[in-house]
């Protein structure tokens, strides 16, 4: 205000805020530059990220169960109209290690007593005391073991073919005595089946393959009518089926023969 000529040192103008305007005579004066754009204040700077911890590798796959696994020892097993079997884990080794048991027919190869029980009660614990044949101090308690289920109808696995018999040589000929009436032939045994072996104290050849004893016939006591002629039928009648895999030719059919007499 001091440079202009009507200043006033108590002019009221000084209350507000004040420029100054250039005009040239006669001539409008250009419009000012545009101000300069404001720019958005830069956002604060990223703080750095954590480094990433490394991730745990999963577990290593358990080995398949196989369709006929109910449950590991003492754990509820669901088996719904079936019969359940329990004998060893491990196709091998002492406690077992590696690949499981997934069928019944593994598990009656490795295991010389498999415990068996028909009337399961649902959702029951899968140990040995839960089992008609259970032994408190059978071997098999210094295995891994496990529970199957298998149910009615379904067919167990072929047995081994028996050996080759050879049929008996004929005795020599003789003179035919005159004929005399022939007495009426026996009644004619029920069929045997292909996996036969031998009546009870009779000599068993069963040359590379295994053994089992149980029940000769589907019903009554001591047994009457239809004979066992399966391995399915005899685990389906008889509670405690003794097994022997390693079977001496000619060995007489007999309980004190096997492992788990």
């Amino acid at each position: 205000r001091s440079r202009f000529e009507n200043f006033h040192p108590n002019d009221h103008i000084e209350l507000y805020h004040v420029h100054c305007l250039c005009v040239q005579f006669g001539v409008p004066m250009p419009p000012p530059p545009p101000p300069a754009p404001r720019l958005p204040p830069s956002p604060p700077p990223l703080s750095p990220s954590p480094p990433s911890s490394p991730q745990p590798s999963p577990p290593p796959s358990m080995p398949p169960r196989g369709d006929a696994w109910c449950a590991d020892y003492r754990q509820p097993c669901a088996c719904n109209n079936g019969t359940v079997y329990l004998g060893k884990k491990h196709l091998q080794g002492m406690p077992g290690h590696g690949a499981l048991v997934t069928t019944l027919e593994e598990m009656l190869a490795v295991t010389p007593e498999v415990y068996v029980r028909h009337d399961w009660p649902p959702n029951t614990e899968c140990k040995r005391s839960r089992f008609e044949n259970f032994h408190p101090n059978d071997h098999i308690e210094l295995y891994h073991v496990h529970c199957l289920c298998v149910q009615f109808g379904v067919p167990m696995p072929p047995p081994p073919p028996p050996a080759p018999r050879l049929p008996p040589s004929p005795p020599p000929l003789s003179p035919s005595p005159p004929s005399s009436p022939q007495p009426s032939p026996p009644p004619s045994m029920p069929p045997r089946g292909d996996a036969w072996c031998a009546d009870y104290r009779q000599p068993c050849a069963c040359n590379n393959g295994t053994v089992y004893l149980g029940k000769k016939h589907l019903q009554g006591m001591p047994g009457h009518g239809a004979l066992v002629t399966t391995l399915e039928e005899m685990l389906a009648v008889t509670p405690e089926v003794y097994v022997r895999h390693d079977w001496p030719p000619n060995t007489e059919c007999k309980r004190s023969r096997f492992e788990n007499f």
